[in-house]
């Protein structure tokens, strides 16, 4: 027999929270399905057992199926993935506001890594409502100087020409490896380097012994580039992951885009930080931190949309990441802003959640809806493949069987 949804909720889970004593039973169907790896189901149904999903199908829920969700023709997609994000101190409110957005894993690439492990504690263990969290440590390159007191981004030393950026020396390699070690023991997912190569030299040494190490103790080394000339530098170093379309240059002017494919490496587009943000009210741009929007940046919001359309034709996984601390929701609408005038609907919704998956290194848990995954299912009014701006409208969020956020 099926049930309206209030009242499946209402039996079942009362309030929302993500305890061991939530049911992660369901069966979600009258659903418009898209599977996140271009897949669609025009009027389907996906069982649910344990948190994990075992069946995807058209038509209706199997005969006797209990605890069944009626979408009601909504469409259901795989949670969202923030890939690249700075969570800061992860406060309870925020965490639940990932949730409410559609967000079910957020990779943070540069927070407090012991602090960061003490939250992901707390929502693993149903303390608080918040996304799976992948965590990042930093491990630094060498000395280069970056303003204190400011957004980096505004005067990143990435802008300076390579053959002008001042020599600095690397941190020796077997240094390098320690911090490595370090981060692992803290309890980090990633190291994060911070990639401004100096004419010096020494960094691609350091660089592959950061590798090296991570791979080690089972981290990746996720690589900070917004220049294309230090991208290839993280091509050669095996980098596990482009924090961001480089959007100082042009890939496909000296071999660049044949370098970035080769290494295998995803990468997360960040294309909004340097798009002026507009919010509902205001009628003059901001920068992401808030601050008056730095127009001799623009060229960047140019170049970074054009140079990740070039790396998607060429074959590289390009994920949705933010790298701002906007509230979950805003940064998706700002994202997807400047991702639309190089992709097309269909395009992003993979981005947002199966190549997402791919660049958090979670693709083999969530990011598609298929047999065998996790149950991380977002439900949204609209079409997304028309109108992919339909994604904030979130009426219910599931994260492992267990439903979280329920705005029907």
């Amino acid at each position: 027999m099926k049930y309206p949804l209030a009242t499946v909720l209402a039996i079942l889970w009362g309030p929302v929270v993500a305890t061991a004593a939530c049911a992660q039973n369901l069966v979600v169907t009258n659903a418009r399905i898209l599977d996140g790896a271009g897949g669609e189901i025009a009027n389907g149904t996906i069982v649910v057992e344990g948190g994990v999903i075992r069946a995807v199908r058209a038509g209706a829920a199997p005969a006797g199926s209990a605890n069944v969700v009626d979408a009601g023709g909504r469409t259901v997609m795989p949670g969202f993935i923030d890939a690249h994000r700075h969570v800061g101190a992860a406060e309870p409110a925020l965490m639940k506001a990932f949730i409410d957005a559609g967000f079910t894993t957020v990779l943070d690439a540069l927070s407090d890594v012991p602090a960061l492990v003490a939250v992901r504690r707390k929502i693993d263990a149903g303390e608080i409502v918040g996304p799976r969290l992948k965590i990042s440590g930093l491990v630094p390159l060498n000395q280069t100087a970056l303003p204190g007191g400011v957004d980096p981004a505004r005067r990143d030393p990435a802008r300076i020409p390579f053959n002008q950026r001042p020599p600095v020396d690397s941190t020796p390699p077997d240094q390098a490896r320690a911090m490595v070690d370090r981060a692992a023991d803290q309890g980090a997912d990633n190291i994060k380097i911070i990639l401004v190569a100096s004419p010096k030299g020494g960094d691609l040494a350091t660089l592959r012994a950061i590798s090296d190490e991570a791979h080690k103790r089972g981290l990746r080394m996720i690589t900070h580039t917004t220049a294309v000339v230090d991208a290839v530098m993280a091509a050669d170093a095996r980098t596990d992951y482009f924090a961001h379309t480089p959007h100082i240059g042009w890939v496909d002017e000296e071999g660049a885009i044949e370098k970035i494919v080769a290494s295998g490496a995803p990468m997360v587009t960040t294309l909004g930080v340097f798009t002026p943000y507009f919010g509902d009210t205001q009628q003059e741009g901001l920068f992401r931190d808030n601050g008056e929007f730095q127009w001799d940046t623009l060229h960047s919001a140019g170049q970074g949309p054009v140079n990740d359309r070039l790396l998607w034709n060429a074959g590289v996984v390009i994920g949705y990441g933010t790298d701002t601390s906007f509230p979950p929701r805003d940064s998706l609408r700002h994202e997807l802003r400047a991702l639309s005038s190089v992709f097309g609907p269909k395009e992003l919704v993979t981005i947002l959640t199966k190549n997402a998956a791919i660049c958090a290194d979670v693709d083999e848990i969530t990011g598609t809806i298929e047999t065998g995954k996790q149950a991380d299912l977002v439900m949204v009014d609209g079409d997304p493949l028309i109108d992919i701006f339909a994604v904030l409208d979130v009426r219910l969020v599931v994260k492992g069987g267990k439903i979280l956020s329920d705005r029907r």
